[in-house]
Formats: C-alpha cells, structure tokens, sequence
C-alpha cells in the first residue's frame, strides 16, 4: 500500500545518511552535532579556543553537502513512490475534509434539536402549569357551588320550620325540640336535614382552596355557632333520653351525632353517663 511505501521511504532515507552520520558519531568533534542537548555556543567557544574552528567547520560543511546529495539522489531514484504517498495523503486530507464537514453538519443538526427539545420542554411546562391552574379553578368552583347550596338549603330550612312553628297543631305539640338562635326547631327535622347540611358546610369551610373566598369567610363564624348548638343540645336531650328510656329520642340524637361525624364520641360520652 502506498501508506507502507512512504514508511519504506524514510526507512531508505535513513540506511543512505548511515554512512554520513556514523562517521558524524565516530568523529569526537563532530559527535556534540547528533545529541538533543547540543549547546551550540559552548562548541563554537570550544572549537575557537583549540584552534580548530575552520577545521571543524570545513567538516560540518561537507557533511551537510553529502547528506543533502544522498537525500536528492534518494528522491531521484524514488520519486514515483514519494509522488504516490502524497497522493493518498492528499486523498487522506479530503476524506478528512468531508468527515469534518459532516460532523459539523450532524453537530448543528444535534443543537438544533437540542434547541427543539428545550422549547418543547418549556412549553410542555407552561401547559402543565395552565392546566393545573384550570383543575385548580374548577375544585374551587366545584366546591364553592356545593357551599352556596347545601347554605341555601340550610337557610331555605330554618325559614320553612319557622313558618311551620307558627303553624303547629295541638297533636305535635309534644314531640322534641331543642333551641337554636332562640328558635325551637324540631329534633327529628334537625336530625333529617340540618345536621348533615352543616357538616357538609363545615367540611367544605376547612377546605384550604376555599380559605380566601369571602362568602365562605363570611359565613362560617355563623355555621360553627349553629353546629355548637346542635352539639350541645341534642347531647343534652341525648342524657335525658337516655335517663327517660325514651328510645325513640334516643335513636334521633344519635342520627344527628351520626350526621356531624361525631358518633364514636358521643357513644363513649353515653356508656360512661349510663355506668
């Protein structure tokens, strides 16, 4: 292969200047030439001191001279196979062109997608970021909408039951009551109805989406103190049931417990008062 001619070539090269260079190592005046360290200034002051500086320069001379004419004739004789190396280095530096070439091309192709990929991501992000906020939106809305009307009903439910107190026949007289806001409202309608409204309102209140929102704000100190109320009342009608063995207020207390998720500790608060 040509690549393995150039090598031959310089191996040549070197077996010509054998003879010259031996005799350049051979020489004890000459020899300082071949080493990596020569120090030139120290030679020129050695020589000029012996006296041998035109000598010795005389000799450098010529061995230069036989060297460059055994380097001519090498490439004389050899100069097919010297061309014939510089062709494929040359084809060698082309391809290398072209390989450069495309790995720049790949390079700026690799950036530009790279760049795409970025884009891509940050949008992806912005989106991600949007819809996030409109599911937000939405639980709020959601939540704010089961408020507004579970306290709707709840107040649709006081004003119906104070139009009915004003209504009320001689054979309902006798069912239980309890006092709320200075109002007497049926136990039985509270244990339907009210109860669960105000637990409702209540989970809905500890929401921390609904937090800020000033209908909510607004309306809590209001749905607390009605559900401390109930609380306090039908556990006091629960005790008296309890002592009266009246079954049937009994089970209707227990339902309004059961409505503000509260049953396990008024059951407890019930077998320590029946013990």
């Amino acid at each position: 292969m040509p690549i393995i001619s150039e090598s031959n070539t310089i191996n040549t090269i070197t077996s010509h200047e054998h003879d010259t260079i031996r005799r350049f190592s051979e020489d004890v005046h000459l020899r300082p030439f071949l080493s990596s360290h020569f120090d030139s200034e120290n030679y020129i002051k050695g020589v000029i001191k012996e006296g041998r500086s035109e000598e010795c320069f005389q000799q450098i001379s010529k061995g230069i001279d036989e060297v460059n004419k055994e380097i001519k004739s090498y490439i004389s004789l050899h100069q097919n196979d010297l061309m014939s190396g510089m062709q494929d280095i040359a084809q060698l530096s082309a391809k290398y062109s072209n390989l450069s070439a495309t790995a720049k091309k790949i390079r700026k192709n690799v950036d530009r997608l790279k760049k795409e990929a970025f884009e891509s991501h940050d949008l992806i992000r912005v989106r991600t970021t949007e819809l996030e906020r409109i599911h937000q939106t939405n639980a709020v809305l959601r939540y704010l909408r089961q408020f507004i009307h579970s306290k709707s009903q709840l107040d649709h439910y006081f004003q119906n039951n104070q139009n009915n107190n004003n209504t009320k026949s001689t054979s309902n007289a006798s069912k239980d009551t309890i006092i709320l806001n200075g109002k007497e409202f049926d136990i039985r309608n509270i244990a339907n109805t009210a109860a669960k409204l105000i637990n409702e309102l209540e989970s809905l209140s500890q929401q921390s989406i609904l937090s800020d929102i000033s209908v909510v704000k607004s309306s809590y100190p209001f749905i607390s103190s009605l559900s401390q109320q109930i609380r306090e009342h039908s556990q006091e009608r629960l005790l008296a049931s309890i002592s009266e063995h009246n079954q049937a207020s009994i089970s209707t207390c227990l339902q309004i417990f059961y409505h503000l998720n509260n049953l396990p500790n008024i059951l407890l608060l019930c077998i320590d008062h029946a013990i």
